[in-house]
């Protein structure tokens, strides 16, 4: 491909998104080929060039794969909204319409939401939609955080959680049973009565499945916020 790029003077861009779930397949090695054809595109100055967006194990997951990693890619990390940020995510679509939002109800969405950007572009559809009248009052975001959670429900989060075995859904039944995270994970084997060592494997299975991450050494935390939609579906 790089070839063919090169003698036509036209650059290649390779797009990946949850590239955490390419180390899944065949132990690793898919992603680690992916990582050897791009160090030798480098290598040869073909005009190739390779974005991703993942979990934030793939960092060491890469490096683990290949030890030059660390050096071939640069690593943004890229998380929730800050505050004024997400206000004006939902701010500005608004005044570009000619409509307005009440303060407090922009502070509303941006707790519940945490700042994250999905779940922003849900709240803010719902508010839009809701609100029979501009400005869109708080009721309105309200009455949005009820819909938005309950379409998240059913589908953003209950997809994750068919993908989890059952002893991996006790694990998350004890995260969320604490409340807010990140969690200490002595806490979570204190919380499902069980001895650390012995929830490790449906930790680890978790962290591949995209529904937890390691934030530091000894905690967790889940992949995205509103633990208390997982709550809701686990029916704690």
């Amino acid at each position: 491909m790089g070839e063919a790029a090169r003698a036509a003077g036209e650059p290649v861009v390779l797009l990946v998104d949850e590239i955490q779930y390419l180390h899944l397949r065949e132990e690793g090695r898919e992603l680690g080929a992916l990582i050897s054809a791009l160090h030798r595109v480098g290598q040869l100055a073909l005009p190739i060039g390779f974005f991703s967006a993942g979990l934030p194990q793939i960092h060491g997951i890469v490096t683990k794969l290949r030890s030059y990693s660390e050096r071939f890619f640069q690593f943004t990390q890229i998380g929730p909204l800050e505050k004024e940020d997400a206000l004006r995510a939902i701010r500005q679509p608004i005044l570009d319409q000619k409509e307005s939002v009440d303060e407090d109800a922009l502070a509303y969405i941006h707790e519940m939401t945490r700042g994250y950007p999905y779940f922003l572009q849900e709240y803010g559809r719902y508010a839009w939609l809701i609100a029979t009248e501009s400005p869109i009052t708080l009721t309105d975001a309200q009455n949005a955080h009820v819909q938005a959670t309950a379409d998240l429900d059913q589908g953003f989060f209950e997809a994750r959680m068919q993908r989890i075995t059952e002893r991996e859904k006790d694990y998350v039944y004890a995260m969320a049973s604490i409340g807010a995270g990140p969690y200490e994970s002595a806490a979570v084997a204190k919380a499902a009565g069980e001895a650390p060592g012995i929830l490790s494997p449906f930790r680890d299975g978790l962290i591949k499945k995209g529904i937890i991450w390691v934030p530091q050494r000894g905690e967790v935390e889940f992949s995205v916020p509103m633990t208390f939609s997982l709550r809701d579906l686990l029916g704690i």
